[in-house]
């Protein structure tokens, strides 16, 4: 972020006074807490004892904590934040400011009238939205550092395309969300809990971690590269869990038997989790007479999934 873009004293008290008197109270008060995250001097009841000029810019070295601020409908533009940000029970907050910083991790919970993340946002850390009813996605120019983490928020959909995150991706409980974006990379695991409206798994999504799908009725099918994850760092064979969605029986046994054969790609512990009902067999190691038809089952099942997904 460009230093001309960043929040001024004089800007801050401008943004101030040119809010509702509904407002008032509150712009005040969150004055007072982004002058203490830049190392100002407030006494108790809100005095400023630093000498600021107006052009000084205020970088938050702190973490600034807004909960329960009832009326307060917007942040002032150019907020640098080096530490974490937590908005919880702003309710009515509608959006986030543009080039919005974040060096730490950016916590939103229950802040009910938002709908809009605009960009350009960075977040450093973890990106965690839980219970914002009505926001509808993340910007197309996002950087999270870590994890991003959706719960309850029952009106988000979308997932930008060509995302890169180190951390994983939790979505649940999201029921309006049909899938992700394309060109995702997932450095760490991928879940998705009761999304019932998820139709599928993008075919050119990169996961380096486990996958974990639960409650998503409409998902019929898998893309190739959910048996082709790969091992990680260490060899350990990658995770796959299936449960309450679309997937046949038949299929489901199929995906799962191909998967513990691929001992070429897998140790012999890889081991594929399905529900009950659908995988009565307790999975097995490896044989040698399992090893000669593996190559047979994967192809039968990367055929079946793939033409179940079209």
């Amino acid at each position: 972020m460009k230093p001309s873009e960043q929040l001024t004293f004089a800007q801050l008290l401008a943004w101030a006074a040119s809010g509702p008197t509904l407002e008032a109270v509150e712009r005040e008060r969150l004055i007072a807490e982004i002058l203490r995250c830049s190392g100002c001097q407030i006494t108790g009841d809100g005095v400023l004892l630093s000498d600021l000029q107006g052009d000084q810019v205020l970088l938050l070295e702190r973490n600034l904590s807004l909960i329960d601020y009832r009326t307060l409908t917007e942040l002032p533009p150019g907020l640098t934040i080096q530490g974490s940000l937590e908005l919880n029970a702003c309710s009515a907050l509608k959006a986030l400011p543009a080039n919005l910083f974040v060096g730490k991790d950016l916590r939103i919970e229950a802040c009910k009238l938002l709908a809009l993340l605009p960009g350009p946002l960075s977040v450093g850390g973890s990106l965690e939205l839980v219970a914002c009813r009505n926001l509808k996605g993340l910007p197309s120019d996002l950087h999270v550092g870590a994890s991003i983490i959706v719960h309850r928020c029952e009106q988000f959909e979308s997932v930008p395309a060509k995302l890169s995150l180190s951390g994983d991706l939790s979505i649940t409980l999201c029921p309006a969300i049909i899938t992700l974006g394309a060109g995702l990379t997932i450095h760490g695991d991928l879940e998705l809990s009761g999304s019932h409206a998820f139709v599928e798994l993008p075919n050119d999504l990169c996961l380096k971690g486990n996958l974990y799908l639960e409650g998503c009725q409409k998902i019929t099918g898998l893309p190739g590269w959910a048996l082709t994850m790969g091992v990680d760092a260490s060899g350990n064979g990658k995770t796959v869990v299936v449960e309450g969605t679309g997937l046949s029986p038949v299929l489901i046994n199929k995906f799962n038997s191909a998967f513990e054969l691929r001992d070429y790609s897998y140790p012999a512990n890889a081991t594929l989790i399905m529900p009950a009902s659908a995988n009565e067999s307790e999975p097995v190691t490896n044989s040698d007479a399992e090893k000669a038809s593996a190559s047979e089952s994967i192809a039968d099942a990367v055929e079946t999934l793939s033409a179940s997904t079209l």
